[in-house]
């Protein structure tokens, strides 16, 4: 009986490693596609936050007689609100007020890509091409969206840095003094989004929006295919 009872034991060890082993190889198998998965939501969301912005741009432009809003590279001067707080009450439901507590909520939320770890910061920065003054461009300017060529590859938002603590891309700085770029190519690994000025927004890799030596440039608006 000892020696049938010393069997058991044994045999029931043996099938808690097995069961064990069994688990380790399904959480091998599993574990890849729950963060297959996780990425891929937080890309959908990050593209349905972006919509969201597109369309509140949208909003203020029907509001604004077509006049497109300002980041701060250029609002405070112009004696009007930057887009963060321009935009607010399209998130929140009715207008920024000082000290607001809402903000950080809009911000961190309707602001923020899930894939950005910082707080407290703008994910996406709005192309300062539309507030741009004719001595920036050199020329032309596009205050008035329905001056935009090609809206549909015009870019309107894309993802700031981790060392940005802006609201705004100065995609221009780029052509005129080959500045380095301030936005996130591979947020989304290995690319990141962007919303055009349509309304529309695309995962895209960072070659497909700007190139110097080629002159592809989907955020100048006289330039853009």
């Amino acid at each position: 009986m000892r020696a049938f009872a010393s069997v058991r034991r044994a045999m029931t060890l043996l099938e808690l490693l097995v069961v064990i082993a069994v688990i380790a190889v399904l959480v091998a198998l599993v574990m890849p596609s729950l963060s297959a998965a996780r990425k891929s939501g937080r890309r959908t969301l990050c593209m349905a936050r972006q919509r969201e912005l597109g369309n509140a741009t949208l909003f203020f432009r029907e509001e604004s007689g077509d006049i497109m809003p300002r980041s701060s590279h250029s609002a405070f001067a112009a004696r009007e609100a930057p887009w963060g707080y321009a935009l607010f009450k399209y998130a929140a439901g009715a207008p920024f007020e000082e000290e607001n507590a809402q903000w950080f909520n809009v911000l961190n939320v309707n602001y923020h890509c899930p894939f950005d770890g910082r707080r407290d910061r703008f994910s996406y920065g709005y192309n300062v091409y539309y507030e741009l003054t004719a001595i920036e461009t050199n020329g032309e300017t596009w205050r008035s969206a329905t001056r935009v060529p090609h809206p549909s590859t015009t870019i309107l938002y894309g993802e700031l840095n981790d060392d940005s603590a802006t609201d705004h891309v100065m995609a221009h700085f780029w052509t005129q003094f080959d500045a380095p770029k301030e936005t996130a190519p591979d947020r989304h690994d290995p690319d990141a989004a962007y919303t055009f000025l349509d309304g529309h927004v695309e995962h895209l890799d960072d070659r497909q929006t700007f190139i110097l030596e080629t002159g592809l440039d989907k955020w100048n608006p006289d330039t853009a295919p």
